[in-house]
């Protein structure tokens, strides 16, 4: 009898050690899988890029200036991503904006290839500001195109920031003008693949089951 017992303990125990492998298991591929998006810092792969320095140090006031954005020639052939420097200048009146990004061929007279989902912002915001579109762009690398950055007018005096003349293919536009002393703070690119992503959970689950088996 103790030695039936013995044995439906054991059994008991080696039930619950596989439940747990299964959850820990599950859950590292779900944080895999789910949470790379949000762990990505950047465009990946990043095509043009102005971001130096990070943080930057100039800004104007968006709305003074419309339409406003920035030239670039890509090296890839699609973008789905694109990421500005945007601050809110007037923090501290519960009021914050509603932007979003246009691509454009040329400039930004050109003909409008898509624009991305507003992104909202909070009052007193300062950062990197994400805008995605819902499907990629395609794009002639080597060819010139434009991003328009837009805002909602309700919005209060919401900046962007830019740099100097450092960036080589392309240049900032204010009020439908070139600039060619200054370029937006930006950087654009594709989206990961959603392989790549399941790829990221398998190695989140192969972590796990090595932490597993050591234990």
């Amino acid at each position: 009898m103790l030695v039936e017992r013995k044995c439906a303990v054991r059994s008991l125990f080696s039930q619950l050690g596989k439940f747990e492998f299964g959850a820990v298991a599950f859950a590292c591929l779900v944080l895999g899988t789910v949470a790379a998006p949000v762990l990505r810092a950047d465009p990946n792969p990043i095509d043009q890029k102005n971001d130096a320095p990070n943080p930057p140090i100039d800004s104007f006031n968006l709305q003074g200036v419309q339409p406003a954005g920035q030239t670039f020639k890509p090296a890839l052939t699609s973008v789905q991503d694109v990421q500005l420097y945007t601050a809110d200048g007037i923090p501290g009146n519960a009021t914050g904006a509603s932007m979003s990004v246009t691509i454009y061929t040329t400039n930004l007279d050109g003909t409008p290839l898509a624009t991305s989902k507003q992104t909202i912002l909070a009052d007193g915001f300062k950062g990197i500001t994400e805008f995605t579109f819902a499907a990629p762009i395609p794009l002639t690398a080597g060819n010139t195109y434009a991003i328009g950055v837009n805002i909602t007018l309700a919005s209060d005096g919401w900046y962007v920031y830019d740099t100097s003349n450092t960036y080589a293919n392309g240049t900032e536009i204010k009020s439908d003008t070139a600039d060619p002393d200054s370029d937006l703070w930006f950087r654009e690119g594709p989206l990961p693949e959603p392989s790549s992503l399941l790829v990221a959970g398998l190695g989140g689950f192969g972590l796990c089951f090595r932490r597993r088996r050591r234990a």
